[in-house]
């Protein structure tokens, strides 16, 4: 027999709690007051997340909010433009609307330093998806603020990448089912949703499950102030990502919505301790769910692919049509995010008994530094060396090389040989003969 094979530091054997999830009903699980400990460690933890530095100032937040204002009047500008090309009727063209909506991060107040800016644009029904990926997308070439620019326009969700005025962005096109996009439109009729091509409906997602993810938490400061704190940790522990399969900002606001659920009363530090607690020993055999599911429109369709019908961590969309918003889980991966939550579990449980400080929640690994001694570890370590002979290639092909990553983890996921498999969502500092490309 060969000698298994491991792509990755090895993880420490996880304690094997009792299985735990959650009924079907909403109801919370406690309604207790905090105590003074509770609110202790809330300030304390405050003043550590002040001290790193990691959220955005207000000056950070009101300038992306511009930009965004900005790119929406050359939207609106365009699709003027459409009409005239169309020969649309001025009546039609002076009430045809259209509007950009920042969503994601943006609109759930829970931005970090870093975090990009998402957007849904939304169109009049005569202006189809080809018309946003050919005509708006040679406007923005042509735009001097405009650098970095990438369409895919044939992806499950077609979106538009770009640097706009310095700010990252990733747009989306919804192709309203009406000749008028009203000013008040309403995004979260259902109604709408079951009138919209399948892509269309993806793209609106984005806002409408933010929209609901807010209306469903108790108290939304708090579920914003938590929500900031366990994206930091995510991402200094380097599983912030659903492209390499980890999980991506939509799920981590899922499942820290639903702790603010079941514990409305609780403090922010309360809080962050009852999530690891929860999520290291909930049952994946449930589903995480916000909303009871609607039964006239069943949240999984039969005939999706098999990773979306038997998912290995199913956290699932609030709004109509409910869906897994982790099909991109790998097996691997599921093993390193659950050895995380135990991690953060016994971390916050040595905080709250005095044992342990904040700082140490948040500790990046170096996981670089340990591929110093994967030989000796009887493990392998692979480096992908992606090339380009041109600068105007290397966002397209480095991009399209580190999407086919996760599907790498998963073929390698099946080889029984190979016990675990570990990507770096960001490059770490390593020795330097291990490079990070």
């Amino acid at each position: 027999m060969r000698k298994t094979q491991q792509f990755g530091p090895r993880p420490p054997p996880r304690p094997q709690p009792p299985n735990r999830g959650v009924s079907s009903t909403m109801e919370p699980s406690s309604k207790a007051p905090p105590t003074g400990r509770d609110i202790s460690l809330t300030k304390s933890l405050a003043r550590f997340m002040a001290a790193a530095d990691v959220y955005e100032d207000r000056l950070t937040t009101m300038t992306k909010k511009q930009v965004a204002e900005s790119l929406g009047s050359l939207f609106t500008e365009w699709l003027d433009e459409m009409c005239v090309e169309m020969n649309v009727e001025e009546s039609i063209r002076r009430s045809a609307g259209g509007k950009l909506i920042p969503v994601g991060s943006q609109l759930l107040g829970a931005e970090v330093k870093g975090s990009d800016i998402d957007a849904v644009c939304v169109g009049p029904g005569f202006v189809q998806r080809h018309h946003f990926f050919s005509s708006f997308c040679r406007k923005l070439a042509a735009n001097k603020e405009v650098t970095d620019m990438l369409a895919f326009e044939k992806t499950v969700v077609p979106v538009v990448k770009l640097t706009y005025k310095g700010e990252k962005m990733d747009l989306v096109y919804v192709q309203y089912p009406e000749d008028s996009v009203p000013e008040a439109v309403d995004l979260m009729d259902d109604g709408l949703v079951r009138g919209l091509d399948p892509r269309c409906v993806r793209s609106l997602n984005g806002y409408r499950d933010s929209v609901q993810i807010l209306r469903c938490v108790p108290n939304v400061y708090v579920f914003r102030t938590v929500l900031r704190i366990i994206k930091v940790w995510a991402k200094k522990r380097q599983i912030y990502s659903n492209r390499l399969g980890f999980l991506g900002g939509i799920s981590w606001a899922i499942l820290v919505a639903r702790v603010c659920q079941l514990y409305p009363n609780a403090t922010v530090a309360a809080l962050v301790t009852h999530f690891f607690r929860l999520y290291s020993t909930w049952d994946w055999k449930n589903p995480v769910r916000l909303r009871n599911e609607n039964r006239e429109f069943p949240s999984w369709d039969s005939q999706a692919p098999w990773s979306d019908r038997f998912p290995l961590m199913p956290i699932m969309t609030p709004a109509f049509p409910q869906q897994n918003s982790t099909f991109n889980m790998a097996k691997s991966n599921m093993a390193i995010i659950s050895q995380e939550f135990v991690r953060g579990w016994s971390i916050t449980e040595g905080i709250y008994s005095g044992r342990a400080e904040w700082a140490r929640l948040f500790q990046t690994e170096d996981l670089g530094q340990k591929y110093q001694y994967v030989l000796m570890a009887g493990m392998h370590y692979v480096e992908l060396d992606v090339s380009y002979t041109s600068e105007s290639q290397a966002l397209r092909w480095v991009g399209l090389v580190e999407a086919k990553l996760r599907i790498l983890v998963g073929y390698l996921d099946k080889d029984w040989q190979i016990s675990l498999v570990r990507t770096i969502p960001e490059p770490s500092p390593g020795p330097q003969n291990l490079h990070n490309r």
